[in-house]
């Protein structure tokens, strides 16, 4: 039986360098599995967008892998919406889990310090985007509760929208030296304001989650989760 294709889903940016990021993203994926289809899709500002990119597929299942941290919105509503008209149309489609919980990340943050040059006794910021969906939200506060785990130093979150705290509110809470995490999966608005206010403030800064290599590896695990669950589907 042919393996279902994977598409990768990313939310999309206005910026170039955010998508060149995501399309690498997509190349580190594939180069992982070359027997099994891999496309790179966007829920918004790039193309191709879902429905797009599974028509380039040919006919047969796909597992849709949000590249997302979180199951907040758009895994709710737009991945799950158009798995569903996938599935009216005839292809077996299921959405996988977001990356915001493996049971990998933690190690992924503290090699990310480690890099940076942040000993396991200093305060870190795990600043995320962050969004009106609380449930989301938590996702980031129970991440960093985890990386505190390994660390003899407090662990924090914080966010660049529209969440609390902000990242500067967490750096006036923690005593020095402090180290940012720069939870974001590309490049853009959000990583930039980020590094911004850790410059300001004096703090160390990480490099960005989506550089990590092990991304790819969380994603197949992902994968390997959600087509387990339809091939049981299949055979009910």
């Amino acid at each position: 039986m042919t393996a279902p294709a994977l598409v990768l889903v990313a939310h999309g940016s206005s910026t170039p360098e955010s998508r060149d990021a995501v399309a690498s993203a997509r190349d580190r994926v594939a180069a992982h599995r070359p027997g099994v289809a891999v496309v790179l899709a966007f829920i918004e500002h790039d193309e191709p967008r879902l429905s797009a990119a599974l028509g380039t597929l040919p006919t047969g299942p796909a597992v849709l892998v949000p590249y997302l941290m979180a199951d907040a919105f758009h895994v709710r509503t737009d991945l799950r919406s158009a798995a569903g008209n996938a599935r009216r149309a005839g292809r077996p489609v299921v959405v996988a889990n977001t990356l915001g919980e493996h049971p990998r990340l933690p190690d992924v943050a503290r090699q990310l310090l480690a890099d940076a040059g942040s000993p396991g006794d200093e305060a870190a910021v795990l600043a995320s985007p962050g969004t009106n969906d609380e449930d989301a939200n938590e996702v980031i506060r129970r991440l960093a509760r985890a990386i505190g785990e390994q660390r003899t130093a407090p662990v924090v979150a914080a966010f660049a929208s529209t969440a609390a705290p902000s990242l500067t509110q967490a750096l006036n809470s923690l005593p020095p030296p402090v180290a940012v995490l720069r939870w974001v999966l590309a490049p853009g608005r959000f990583a930039a304001s980020i590094a911004r206010q850790a410059t300001d403030a004096g703090a160390r800064c990480t490099a960005i989650l989506g550089t990590h290599p092990v991304l790819a590896e969380i994603v197949w695990d992902r994968y390997d989760e959600a087509a387990e669950a339809l091939s049981r589907r299949n055979e009910s």
